[in-house]
This record gives structure tokens, C-alpha cells and sequence, in this order.
């Protein structure tokens, strides 16, 4: 089980190093923001999302989690929400 969360993780993290979903379907680009720091990236600001990916294992579950917070949402769950508008 460490084995898959660890290849969940590194997945998870090539999607958002290279903007594409795991089958290799690139992101939709959005506009950028004067305020954000690296406009030429996609969900990519501070770093904070991305920075706090985590993975998790026991003898019988594996899974990934994001455990970043912004104005006391879950981070991810906002920007899976919102941005589908």
C-alpha cells in the first residue's frame, strides 16, 4: 500500500508540474490574475496546494490528500468547485 500512495503522490505531483491530467490531457488554461506570483502557471500561486500533498498508507488503504486551507475552506475543494462555474 506505501508503494501505490507513493505512485499516487508522484502522479498527482507530475499533473501539476506539467498540467495535464495523468492520461495526459492537458488542463484548460485560465486568465491570469494580477495579483497571482506565477501567472504562467495553472493552479500554481504560492505553491501552497501543491506544496501541501501528502501520501498515506496503512496495511489496507493508499490515498493522497491535499491539507491546505484558505479562509478556512479546504483549498482543493474550493478550486474543484469554483472554478467550474
Amino acid at each position: 500500500m506505501a508503494e501505490l500512495a507513493n505512485h499516487l503522490y508522484n502522479i498527482t505531483s507530475d499533473s501539476f508540474e506539467n498540467e495535464k491530467s495523468p492520461d495526459g490531457i492537458s488542463w484548460n488554461p485560465i486568465k491570469p490574475r494580477k495579483a497571482d506570483q506565477t501567472p504562467d502557471k495553472i493552479l500554481r500561486d504560492e505553491g501552497t496546494m501543491q506544496d501541501s500533498l501528502s501520501a498515506f498508507s496503512s496495511k489496507d488503504k493508499a490515498g493522497i490528500g491535499l491539507n491546505a486551507v484558505a479562509n478556512g475552506f479546504p483549498y482543493g475543494l474550493v478550486h474543484q468547485f469554483w472554478f467550474r462555474r
